[in-house]
């Protein structure tokens, strides 16, 4: 049976550490740094069936992340998730190797959910980051001024938003025109959004690749569930309808929705 998810031990030691260094201000944590000045060493290597990977001998570490990332924020992410695994883990392992779905796993391996609570929290320090993301209308856009501002990926930063915001959203990231992952805040509407769902084809979100939603009726019409949504809204109905007259006749209200470039690849998010 895994062991429990020590979430407070994770984030408090992250935070910690940021308080080490004095970093007060929205601005990007220098993550190769602060390694460094805590004996280890970043590289980047050309890694195989991984994104990064920690080796540990007494005090000293190295860091290797793979040479092909091409997105910074996510590069700092991995990095951070390994020193994660750095000052929580020690006595867990001497060696890790993580995977980019392990980078976004906050359900699974306790080790894995602790470095990610870890990695967002070092990054954009909570006491930081609210202030910017917690009474502001969600909005893809605002995330993109985020991740600039803490130089942070759109997938990490999305999340800490999520978990910040004091509105009920929904991000989701599809991939193949079916649901890669979600990240919901709030549970009030009863509605699910899983993994491997296909999108509909008459959809907004069939065409896009990154979506924010945080009204209802939009959430729900994301994903086509063989009738699973509609039966949720109480549609009388089980054939596929158009997103915009599924919103219209629920609940008549606008759609509240933003997008990211269609075109990005998963390694670019």
């Amino acid at each position: 049976m895994a062991r429990e998810i020590h979430k407070i031990r994770a984030e408090g030691t992250a935070y910690r550490i940021t308080q080490d260094y004095c970093l007060d201000k929205p601005a990007p944590v220098p993550v190769e740094d602060i390694a460094m000045d805590r004996g280890i060493l970043c590289l980047e290597a050309k890694l195989t069936g991984c994104l990064a990977r920690l080796v540990r001998k007494g005090k000293r570490g190295i860091i290797r992340t793979h040479s092909g990332i091409r997105e910074e924020g996510r590069k700092r992410f991995a990095i951070a998730h390994e020193m994660g695994h750095w000052f929580l883990h020690e006595a867990e392992s001497q060696f890790f190797v993580c995977t980019a779905e392990q980078m976004r796993d906050y359900k699974g391996s306790p080790m894995e959910v602790e470095a990610n609570l870890f990695a967002s929290e070092f990054l954009m320090p909570t006491a930081l980051f609210r202030p910017l993301a917690h009474d502001v209308e969600p909005r893809l856009e605002r995330i993109k001024s985020l991740a600039a501002t803490f130089k942070t990926s759109l997938t990490a930063t999305g999340m800490k938003f999520v978990d910040i915001n004091k509105h009920e959203c929904i991000l989701v990231l599809s991939t193949n025109k079916a649901v890669a992952w979600s990240k919901q805040q709030g549970k009030r509407s009863g509605l699910r959004i899983e993994k491997g769902m296909r999108l509909h084809p008459e959809s907004f979100a069939f065409h896009v690749r990154l979506c924010l939603a945080f009204e209802k009726p939009f959430v729900a019409a994301l994903a086509e569930t063989r009738g699973g949504v509609h039966d949720e809204l109480r549609v009388g109905t089980e054939r596929n309808v158009s997103v915009a007259g599924e919103i219209e006749t629920v609940r008549g209200r606008p759609v509240r929705t933003s997008i990211i470039r269609p075109d990005l690849d998963v390694d670019q998010i």
